[in-house]
């Protein structure tokens, strides 16, 4: 699949200003259904995108209409916002599984110890976190790396940590976290 299948296809949400959101989505009735539910949303015919306010409300309106599968949501706004970050990093991972992360590392040409401290790095992090909050975040991951650290871990090792997570995101939840 190109690129430009997937832009077609989906729905990009990016950040607009400090106040507003613009979604850009194919024409598809249902989609126009489900964004008219947002309160105070607004269609600019000019620049064929919705505005929405940027707020806790209105995101969680957008989040409860739509599947995280069928939105894209860009590097920027993915690093600003948490709450778009586990909306999207919980779209089914409920339970952790090792193959997509040593296919996309052999992909790479990633060498086989390399792989293996990857997804021991990685499923070291998921089971760190609690049962009820498994959101793969940016300050979920700092506060992680940070006990590493104060328990004494060297830094080359929680460097490692930090490639192990950044890859995962990038390549296996296909979202780049700024860490």
């Amino acid at each position: 699949m190109n690129d430009d299948t997937t832009t077609e296809e989906t729905i990009t949400i990016t950040k607009g200003s400090t106040h507003s959101l613009h979604i850009r989505c194919p024409y598809n009735h249902a989609y126009i259904q489900r964004i008219r539910q947002i309160t105070d949303r607004k269609w600019e015919p000019k620049q064929k995108m919705w505005i929405i306010p940027y707020t806790i409300a209105a995101i969680q309106e957008f989040t409860s209409q739509f599947d995280p599968d069928e939105v894209q949501i860009t590097p920027e706004l993915w690093v600003d916002n948490e709450e778009l970050q586990q909306w999207k990093a919980n779209r089914g991972n409920k339970q952790w599984s090792k193959e997509p992360l040593q296919k996309a590392l052999k992909l790479r040409g990633y060498s086989r110890k390399t792989i293996k401290a990857y997804y021991k790095q990685v499923e070291r992090f998921l089971s760190s976190l609690s049962l009820k909050n498994k959101d793969v975040t940016t300050s979920n991951i700092q506060m992680y790396c940070l006990g590493l650290l104060e328990r004494g871990i060297s830094h080359s090792s929680v460097n490692q940590t930090i490639s192990a997570l950044r890859f995962y995101c990038k390549h296996v939840l296909h979202h780049p976290m700024d860490l």
